[in-house]
Parts: structure tokens; sequence; C-alpha cells
């Protein structure tokens, strides 16, 4: 960005010379390794959440690989319930002072549509139903899908304390855990579908990437995994 910027100075005269390739760029720190369930912790994280209110959030955001804050910011009018597929134009932003307000997504790729899988499909008509008590769903409903009693949208540190509180329920139980976040729900989605073949380029548009290479490099933990069996593929070739 600031090469883009002293780039186009330079060429209007504002600067002689653009000083970014001259820069040298510090090491960034390593990476730390993204927490992804296995298929039983998937299954046995949600069957403890059940009792939560925020239950159908998370089941969401594993079966759509949304951010938090594009889910906290869905309406129902981002649902087209006829062609099974959720538009995703916002996520939800709060200022102190100001409190939250719908912006634009993270970057120009993440404003995106993404299928409905049939779970989905039937989740979210059920808890329309549930807050309206009517079959039918207005495409200009603003209110959010996912709030408080008074339709106040739900905040980041809400669903944070509800994640703690299923952790801490299975902690309880005497069973070993490892901390998550609810983006831990994102990095499981897209394992599971690197796992179940996807094509990379369709993952990248789901996820809302700006780039291949960022949905392969975030994921790569996956190939490891599946590299013996996919060179038994060319095996017959030598």
């Amino acid at each position: 960005m600031l090469n883009g910027c002293f780039k186009l100075a330079e060429k209007n005269g504002i600067i002689t010379k653009n000083p970014v390739p001259l820069a040298t760029i510090p090491k960034g720190k390593a990476k730390k390794e993204r927490k992804v369930f296995t298929v039983e912790e998937q299954e046995f994280s949600l069957k403890y959440a059940e009792q939560s209110y925020l239950y159908d959030f998370f089941m969401l955001a594993l079966m759509t690989g949304m951010r938090n804050g594009e889910l906290r910011a869905l309406q129902w009018k981002d649902f087209d319930f006829q062609k099974r597929i959720i538009h995703v134009n916002h996520t939800l932003v709060y200022i102190p002072d100001k409190g939250h307000f719908l912006d634009e997504p993270k970057t120009k790729t993440s404003k995106r549509q993404i299928p409905m899988l049939d779970k989905a499909y039937g989740l979210l008509k059920n808890r329309y139903y549930k807050v309206t008590e009517s079959n039918v769903i207005h495409i200009n409903d603003e209110r959010f899908v996912f709030c408080l009693n008074n339709g106040e949208p739900i905040t980041r540190d809400r669903v944070t304390l509800e994640n703690n509180k299923v952790l801490k329920v299975i902690e309880e139980e005497g069973i070993s855990f490892d901390y998550i976040t609810c983006h831990c729900f994102r990095h499981t989605f897209a394992t599971r579908c690197i796992e179940n073949k996807i094509e990379p380029q369709v993952l990248k548009t789901i996820l809302g990437h700006s780039s291949l290479s960022m949905t392969m490099d975030l994921y790569s933990h996956v190939l490891p995994n599946t590299k013996q069996e996919e060179m038994q593929k060319i095996s017959n070739l030598f």
C-alpha cells in the first residue's frame, strides 16, 4: 500500500524518489498454529453447545466459514431461501461512544454469496418461524438474525462469553479440551472442505479471500495428511 502511494507521488512530481523499495522489512514473528477441530472434537463441541442460546450461531459458523462479525451482521434480508444462498454484505463493527453499526466487509472479495447446506437451510427457516410465527420471510426484513430480545445485535464479547461457558461445561465433565475461539469454526469449515476435495478456487470464494495463495497458505496444515494418498494416484506412471 505504501509503495503504491509513494510510486504515484513520484510519478506526479510530489517527491523525487520512491523510498519504499529501499526499506528493510523486519522479520515477522512465527505464526501460531491454527486450532482446528478433528471430526470427533467437532461433534463433541456441538453436543455440549446444544443448550446454548448461540447454538445456531456456532452451527452456522461451522457450516459456512463466515467470520464472527459477518455472522453477527446478518439480517433476514440477506437470505435468498428460494435459491438457498446467503449474501454476505456487511460486518458488524463497534466503536466506543458510538455503538454498533454495519460496515463494509473486511475486503472487496469478502462481499460474497455462500450456498446453504440443507442443514443450514432448515436451521435458518426454523429460527425465523420461532421469531415471527410466520411462514413468509420478507426480503426486506432488516432485523438481525442473532440479536437480543430487544432486537439489539449480539456483541463480540457475548459470543466469547458463551463460547467460554461451553468450554467450562466440558472441563467440568473432566474432559481435556484445548481452548478455542469462534474463529476456530471458520478454520474447521475450511479444513473439512479441503479434506473432502472441494476445489481450492471454490473455497477461496466461499471464504472471501483475496487470493488463492492466502487460502492455501492458511490451510496448508491439511495437505501433509493427504500427501501419501495423493502420491499413489501417479504410482502406475513409473
